[in-house]
């Protein structure tokens, strides 16, 4: 039995998925007991811990990683002296030398990534590889990928699950495990299904040019002090508390609720009451503008007539003005007429005129000659 010493420092600290850390170790650990001797490439190694555990049985280990950055932690924290990393894109990186084996786990689009690692591997070289198992069809998908590029190819079911482990405490030879499935088909009952209609969560190929001798037993990867399945429990219990925490929250919040939602009800009411409110003061303020517009209409027109008033008042004036002129000549010619009655050429004039009335009274025949004597007269004078 192949025992991993864990010592914490040897996988990102930040990842809490237990499963996700069980499979990434023990995919590596699995898969270096075929790597013992061998030149090894680890293309995507992460934080360079996968890359630290293939080097204690392989010759030796290049892992390529994201960044200088992470490829100075990793030397800084895995020194080992057949250990290397170095940092770029796998397009970029130069080959020095073909490799015995090349790694590349986690693979996303591993269609398009297959045809440009081959380039790392000697012509007997293995190529491993590990993939998210799409459905119940993709060992198979995987074994016709790699079929095209290699003459063999092996495929390894992965996953985690709720164990329980039987092996003997004392024993000269690795335990072999008899492997027993169990699916609940209700809340009640169990029964056993062949092994094989699994889907697992991940799929390891191992592919090669040449032929492949490999044990047939599995492996299981068990974590000693559970230490990750505390933190969940942990989690997990910390997550109650904070759950019955915010359900007494939520009861305050919904008191709380029932309080606003009674405010509300009432500031309704209000608001409703402010809008009648509005709409009666809105028609109140509409008959009021027509009023004002009316009185500005009426004040305009009473402008108009005051300025046509005034405009007659004006006109008055000079009358006036010119009446009084006319009065002061008016006044001239009575005192001058006033005179002239008193004068004896008056006299004489208004005793001719007595006289003539007596001679030619009117009506009469000699009248009326006489005034055609005096028009003609004033003709020929231009009076």
């Amino acid at each position: 039995m192949w025992v991993f010493e864990w010592t914490g420092e040897q996988f990102l600290p930040a990842v809490q998925n237990a499963a996700q850390v069980y499979q990434h170790v023990h995919r590596y650990i699995y898969i270096s007991e075929f790597l013992k001797g061998k030149r090894v490439l680890d293309i995507a190694a992460g934080d360079g811990s996968g890359s630290n555990i293939l080097a204690g049985t392989a010759a030796s280990v290049v892992g390529i990683v994201a960044d200088t950055r992470i490829a100075d932690r990793a030397s800084e924290r895995y020194k080992k002296p057949n250990l290397e990393f170095i940092s770029g894109l796998v397009d970029n990186i130069p080959v020095d030398y073909a490799f015995d084996a090349v790694v590349f786990f986690d693979v996303d689009d591993y269609e398009a990534e297959l045809s440009g690692v081959k380039r790392f591997l000697k012509r007997d070289g293995l190529f491993i590889i590990s993939v998210a198992c799409r459905d119940e069809n993709g060992a198979e998908d995987l074994r016709k990928l790699l079929m095209r590029d290699f003459t063999t190819a092996q495929i390894f079911a992965q996953g985690v699950s709720g164990v329980s482990m039987i092996e003997p405490m004392v024993s000269k030879v690795d335990s072999i495990f008899k492997h027993i499935v169990m699916t609940r088909e209700d809340a009640n009952e169990f029964r056993p299904v062949p092994a094989g209609s699994r889907v697992p969560s991940q799929l390891i190929a191992i592919a090669a040019n040449s032929t492949l001798t490999m044990p047939g037993l599995g492996s299981i990867f068990t974590d000693q002090q559970n230490e990750l399945l505390r933190g969940k429990e942990k989690t997990i219990e910390e997550l109650l508390e904070s759950k019955a925490y915010q359900a007494k929250a939520m009861r305050w919040f919904e008191s709380q609720l029932a309080e606003r939602r009674e405010s509300l009800a009432s500031l309704q009411e209000a608001f409703a009451w402010h809008t009648g409110q509005i709409k009666s003061l809105t028609k109140t303020r509409d008959y009021l503008e027509s009023e004002i517009s009316h009185f500005r209409n009426t004040v305009a027109s009473h402008e108009q007539a005051l300025r046509w008033r005034a405009d007659q008042v004006s006109e008055l004036e000079k009358a006036v003005d010119q009446l009084k002129r006319d009065m002061d000549k008016l006044c001239v010619r009575l005192l001058e007429l006033d005179a002239i009655k008193a004068s004896t050429g008056w006299k004489f004039v208004l005793r001719a005129r007595s006289i003539r009335n007596r001679m030619l009274p009117e009506g009469t025949v000699r009248h009326r000659l006489y005034r055609r004597i005096i028009r003609f007269a004033k003709s020929r004078a231009g009076v």
